[in-house]
């Protein structure tokens, strides 16, 4: 069994949670990105490699290490309720895979929509990931990675 990593845009009720656990987060609002948004931004990042499965219901994105899809880093992207529309936002998580990873991948996908929580469903506190994000430091101190 692998984790879930739920991709949250942050919104006032998204920050009131967030309040409410003593973490800080950004005043800015985000939206969710719509499948081809989500799509391009993956195709932008030159270290990837990715594959899609797209049908009806369906759209999912394997992420893999261009250099080395075998043994790199790697995790599935799902888009939630697919209808077949590349043009309606979206809501989106990961399945399995690198943690490290899946940050470095919403911190792209922020510049265009705003910031996100990331939530591991192992009970690890979420990450705040916006395009400001000291990324490196981020993904030192996420308390998942210890444990993920």
């Amino acid at each position: 069994m692998g984790v879930l990593y739920s991709v949250i845009p942050l919104d006032k009720e998204a920050r009131d949670w967030l309040s409410d656990e003593g973490i800080a987060a950004p005043d800015s609002d985000s939206r969710s990105p719509t499948p081809n948004e989500l799509k391009a931004i993956l195709e932008m990042i030159e270290s990837l490699s990715i594959t899609y499965n797209i049908r009806p219901g369906i759209w999912q994105a394997q992420i893999e290490n261009r250099d080395s899809p075998e043994f790199g880093p790697w995790t599935m992207l799902h888009v939630r309720h697919y209808e077949n529309s590349g043009d309606e936002p979206c809501e989106f998580y990961f399945s399995k895979g690198c943690p490290e990873l899946i940050v470095r991948t919403v911190f792209r996908i922020s510049k265009t929509c705003g910031p996100f929580l990331v939530v591991p469903d192992t009970g690890c506190a979420p990450v705040i990931v916006h395009e400001n994000s000291d990324l490196e430091k981020q993904i030192a101190s996420w308390e998942h990675m210890r444990y993920g």
